[in-house]
């Protein structure tokens, strides 16, 4: 998925931290010393990988001259994935090296013994002195463990379903159209826009953080409209593509643009798999419209 998850207490907390950043001689911060989960909600990804450990991060607001060590207790009423079953928790405390301000408890999924969707959580408590937990922030967190399958490519070969509104219509409508699979990264969607062009989808699997998996159109024609000629599509980074292997489905945010004119503005498409069976079953046919209007190109392009 690209699929960032921020907690608004973590981005207070980087703001905190960082505030000996303004000057050299200010003070990192007045009053106690306090110790925190790093985020309130953490999304963790779990692989098939038996290496992969996700570690999760503790933070004090001040440095200290000595290391600090911190139990951490799994709240058994607050979760519902078991230890030793869905996950284990390699360290149950963590310890903040003396002039550090962050340290790490570690945690690997078990992921033989979970069901993909299937919804699992766990809920942390950080164990402190009672004069180094903040309340504002609390000393818990919650962790949702989601599984991530391995990347195949082939399984987003074949039959799909389009979901589009742009250029076919002001609503999402919804077309057939099939996918060739070029290499371990490349997918070509038959005539998604005209049956004259194909639309290249790259696919770019992060294994570090399943979480960062994207899908990458560079600039290219998809279309050529009788007023405006050749339209272009790209994705963008201000709203990021991703992919999801197991469900057979690509989201895809694309800009829709004539080079040295203008752009007709950022649109979302849903593609998802469809089995030959599901396609045969269709009453309309494999392929785009191609009833394409002038005149809602050209209301769109003027807003």
């Amino acid at each position: 998925m690209k699929k960032k998850f921020i907690n608004p207490i973590s981005l207070i907390l980087l703001f905190i931290l960082s505030l000996s950043a303004c000057s050299n001689e200010a003070t990192m911060f007045e009053g106690n010393n306090y110790a925190m989960f790093t985020d309130s909600v953490v999304y963790i990804p779990v692989t098939p990988d038996p290496e992969f450990i996700y570690d999760l991060p503790v933070s004090i607001t001040k440095t200290q001259n000595v290391d600090k060590t911190y139990g951490v207790e799994i709240l058994i009423k607050k979760s519902n994935a078991i230890e030793g079953v869905h996950y284990q928790l390699l360290t149950h405390n963590v310890t903040i090296k003396a002039g550090e301000k962050t340290g790490n408890v570690r945690i690997a999924g078990l992921y033989d013994n979970i069901i993909y969707g299937e919804k699992l959580q766990v809920t942390l408590k950080l164990l402190a002195p009672k004069d180094e937990i903040w309340d504002i922030y609390g000393q818990e967190t919650r962790l949702m463990l989601i599984k991530c399958p391995d990347y195949d490519i082939a399984k987003f070969e074949g039959n799909i379903r389009f979901f589009a509104a742009f250029p076919f219509s002001d609503k999402t409508i919804n077309f057939l159209c099939k996918t060739e699979v070029m290499n371990d990264s490349t997918l070509l969607l038959k005539g998604a826009f005209s049956d004259k062009y194909d639309l290249r989808l790259r696919l770019k699997s992060n294994k570090t953080n399943p979480f960062e998996d994207e899908v990458i159109v560079k600039e290219q024609t998809v279309l050529v409209d009788p007023m405006y000629g050749a339209i272009h599509a790209r994705t963008v980074d201000i709203s990021p593509s991703y992919y999801i292997t197991e469900a057979r489905s690509i989201f895809l945010y694309m800009e829709l643009f004539v080079p040295s004119v203008g752009s007709f503005g950022v649109h979302p498409y849903i593609i998802k798999w469809i089995t030959p069976a599901e396609a045969d079953s269709e009453n309309n046919s494999t392929g785009s419209p191609m009833s394409l209007q002038p005149d809602y190109l050209i209301n769109a392009f003027r807003k």
